[in-house]
């Protein structure tokens, strides 16, 4: 765990994501939600940009996406997110001039796409990631990287700093039965890193590539009891070269099990998400969350 956190920062130049809650069906007319995740680790050690040890502590990461949909035409929507992290470090015991407890406050890179419906029970969505996250953190990785790694992994994308980022969506729904369905969705991300790239990780000489292609992935089935539904599925991403630098696995996927109560006009949710294969940087991630239909 010690070693995978120092690496953090330069695996973060080299990996795909999806960009927005994958778990939320796509909405039929405008929508506004908001979703917030919650993961923590503890016995962490964080290093400056030299590699030198700073301490050991504890990092909690609460991330929220702020996501709207709104129709254009009869088959069109125009989709947005916007990602923000805070992320909390508590050092076991005060490190110079750093103090015992940091916390920081970062937007992350917002998403902008068009969707449409060409057929009933899919959808195409096309969108990029504008690079606006920024660095700096308590340590080498940037504080925004490091609570998108912890908190949501599987969007990771949205907070790497210095990287923009375009994606294709395939989606797919089909009902089972009047209080069942399955949906799912694929999507191919090409991404692009625009700043400078290190030669040099804590002794180690780098030879890291700006550019990379993923594939990410997830599947769900819902359950409608009345008022309520249940949501369950895995989300997953593939990167041929997610093992060059010896930390990504080139597949990483998570299992996903969400309430929502859809009785009212604002919809509100609570759900966990939990590792089934690849490193993961807590051993579970709570989730909540509201959608409001703007019907």
């Amino acid at each position: 765990m010690l070693r995978s956190f120092l690496l953090l920062a330069l695996a973060a130049l080299a990996s795909g994501a999806s960009a927005q809650t994958p778990w939320r069906a796509s909405a039929d007319g405008p929508s506004v939600s908001l979703d917030i995740a919650y993961g923590s680790v503890t016995d962490i050690l964080f290093t400056n940009d030299r590699g030198e040890a700073l301490g050991e502590g504890r990092a909690d990461s609460y991330v929220g996406i702020l996501s709207a949909r709104v129709p254009v035409g009869a088959r069109g929507a125009i989709v947005g997110s916007l990602p923000v992290a805070l992320y909390a470090v508590r050092f076991n015991d005060t490190v110079g001039s750093i103090g015992a407890t940091q916390t920081s406050f970062d937007i992350g890179n917002p998403y902008v796409g068009f969707a449409t419906r060409p057929l009933a029970g899919a959808e195409v969505e096309a969108g990029v990631w504008l690079p606006a996250a920024t660095g700096g953190g308590v340590g080498f990785t940037p504080d925004v990287a490091a609570a998108g790694f912890s908190a949501d992994r599987e969007n990771f994308e949205a907070y790497k700093t210095d990287v923009v980022s375009a994606r294709l969506a395939l989606r797919g729904e089909a009902d089972l039965s009047a209080a069942a369905s399955v949906r799912g969705e694929i999507a191919p991300v090409l991404s692009y890193y625009t700043g400078d790239l290190p030669t040099d990780g804590f002794g180690q000489e780098l030879d890291l590539p700006r550019t990379n292609a993923a594939v990410t992935g997830a599947v769900f089935t819902d359950l409608r009891f009345s008022a309520l539904a249940l949501t369950v599925g895995a989300l997953g991403r593939y990167e041929p070269k997610g093992g060059t630098d010896r930390y990504f696995d080139e597949l990483f996927a998570s299992g996903l099990a969400m309430v929502t109560y859809e009785g009212a006009s604002v919809q509100p949710s609570l759900g966990v998400r939990v590792p089934l294969a690849a490193i993961s940087a807590s051993d579970f991630v709570l989730t909540a969350g509201v959608s409001v239909p703007l019907r």
